[in-house]
């Protein structure tokens, strides 16, 4: 029985500093949010979105319509098609082609691996040699972006004087995992 409490008490106590470590590494992260202002100066830093995609059809629409409609003047996208086995790189170039890109969407395919390469790192590398942008955004062609995320990313960026900024979304479950134990 004493064993039993001791182990009780040590799993306690690890919990209690698991949510004191969550705290303490929360304690000055800003929270962006619609609606903020986004305070940018004229003219705005111009961002490379760096996006590899592989077999990505079913998220790529959403992830590029949400990234085509970003309120922010000055960014452009390059998607790399990293040797999909399904229509993710036609569905880039649809879009590339839409003139709501009107050039702001450049794809890339990629049917080789360079050795000592992995697939993903070779993807982002090939996008950032075609950026154009004094910064660079890397994401997943799964995520689906507000439109004045950007902005406000830049702005707090700028005003922190941030070298690097990493941004943790908001995420939606699907209604299979909303299900799981009802």
């Amino acid at each position: 029985m004493v064993a039993l409490e001791i182990l009780l008490v040590g799993v306690l106590l690890a919990w209690v500093g698991l949510g004191l470590l969550t705290v303490w590494g929360l304690t000055g992260t800003r929270i962006l949010k619609p609606g903020q202002p986004a305070e940018l100066p004229s003219p705005a830093p111009r961002i490379s979105i760096l996006v590899a995609a592989r077999d990505e059809e079913e998220a790529l629409p959403a992830a590029l319509e949400s990234l085509l409609a970003l309120d922010y003047s000055e960014y452009d996208v390059i998607l790399v098609d990293d040797d999909s086995t399904d229509r993710t790189g036609a569905i880039a170039d649809e879009w590339a082609k839409r003139p709501a890109s009107a050039g702001r969407l450049k794809v890339i395919h990629n049917h080789e691996l360079p050795p000592g390469w992995r697939g993903k790192v070779h993807a982002l590398s090939l996008a950032a040699n075609a950026a154009t942008g004094e910064w660079l955004l890397s994401t997943d062609a799964d995520v689906v972006f507000h439109p004045a995320l950007l902005g406000l990313a830049v702005s707090c960026a700028l005003k922190e004087q941030a070298r690097l900024v990493s941004l943790l979304p908001e995420f939606e479950l699907s209604s299979q995992f909303q299900n799981i134990g009802t």
